[in-house]
């Protein structure tokens, strides 16, 4: 028995319209909804929001085709500085002190590519690729292309921005 491909977001404007309703029944998505108010319904989409969307695309609506080439471009750049040069600690476990608090213990800072490499999952052309991706990328000029998207993007928004408060006054 096949299970039919579920979409499950928050209560937000941006999934509860028209639009995502007919591309959702175009495609035979069952839909689902978190509860209002409970971001932990859904922890790892909300922290990835919060760590890579908003701090690399900010809070602005995007609505044009070409502000969508740019974050397309922005999302290729922005994970691929992530995956392959900054490193993050993991949980490992916990502990109690001698004052009976429990603290976290974590491994020692990896990049996510560093952790895949280490599972001993990846076949040998695609560790090669990786360490020629890891050798050729110049993280200077990744950061350079990241910040110039950003402040086209920021351009974007700050021109919507005043002629929506043109409207207004």
């Amino acid at each position: 028995m096949l299970s039919r491909i579920r979409l499950n977001s928050d209560n937000g404007s941006e999934f509860l319209n028209e639009g995502v309703y007919r591309w959702s029944e175009h495609h035979a998505l069952v839909r689902s909804r978190s509860r209002p108010r409970h971001s932990n319904d859904n922890p790892w989409v909300e922290q990835k929001n919060g760590d890579i969307v908003r701090r690399s695309a900010f809070r602005y609506r995007y609505d044009t085709a070409h502000e969508l080439e740019l974050l397309n471009r922005l999302w290729l750049l922005v994970n691929l500085r992530k995956n392959l040069f900054l490193p993050t600690r993991k949980a490992i476990g916990h502990r109690r002190t001698r004052s009976g608090r429990y603290v976290r213990d974590y491994d020692a800072p990896r990049t996510p590519a560093q952790r895949v490499t280490d599972t001993g999952i990846l076949l040998p052309p695609q560790r090669e690729h990786l360490a020629r991706l890891y050798d050729t990328v110049d993280v200077a000029d990744l950061s350079r292309q990241i910040s110039r998207i950003q402040g086209e993007l920021i351009g974007y928004a700050r021109t919507k921005t005043r002629s929506q408060a043109s409207k207004v006054a």
